[in-house]
């Protein structure tokens, strides 16, 4: 019951960043993520060290707006596991959903078929 309960949190979790980017994200991408955060969730809770992301201030600035959608969304996760996730992570969130969104999918399919 449990794990049931968790998927659908972090799924209403998804379903709500991709609302307010204005995201939409094939459903393959979506469980992916969803995955990934159960998986980071799980690793959090057990005390392992997250990844460094690569240039987090530089990529923190250019994408503050998106930082802050999902910083504010997983809060409710935060809370509800009382763990913390680190910025590292949410930078890779960001990225994961900018580069799977499936209008930029069809602008670099425009852009190769040209």
């Amino acid at each position: 019951m449990h794990s049931i309960y968790y998927h659908h949190k972090i799924q209403r979790t998804i379903h709500q960043i991709e609302t307010d980017l204005h995201a939409t994200i094939e459903p393959e991408i979506n469980a992916g993520i969803i995955i990934h955060i159960a998986f980071l969730v799980n690793n959090l809770l057990n005390g392992e060290k997250s990844r460094q992301f690569k240039d987090l201030e530089k990529f923190s600035k250019k994408n503050r707006l998106d930082m802050d959608i999902l910083r504010t969304n997983f809060m409710s996760i935060e809370k509800n596991y009382q763990i913390s996730i680190p910025e590292d992570e949410i930078a890779f969130l960001v990225q994961m959903i900018q580069e799977n969104r499936l209008d930029n999918q069809l602008e670099n399919a425009k852009n190769h078929s040209v």
